[in-house]
């Protein structure tokens, strides 16, 4: 359950690197919403794409989605 992340890692964490392609289906959007929601100290998100074809639907709803830190640096691959 994301509910039981220690708030002392989600205030100290500056990096995120997905290592598995995804492609943005719900459970994955989820999480990368939790991350860029309540991680004010993130300064980079990197997220392999499965399949370049969606790069541009996968970006908008990245935008969609509010950030708690104003440094974040998204990365898709």
């Amino acid at each position: 359950s994301m509910s039981s992340v220690p708030e002392s890692l989600l205030t100290s964490l500056e990096f995120v690197e997905f290592k598995a392609p995804i492609c943005g289906l719900g459970p994955e959007m989820m999480l990368v919403w939790y991350f860029l929601k309540n991680s004010p100290t993130l300064k980079k998100l990197t997220l392999p794409l499965k399949s370049h074809s969606t790069k541009d639907d996968f970006f908008k709803k990245l935008l969609e989605i509010p950030r708690c830190s104003t440094e974040c640096e998204i990365v898709i691959l």
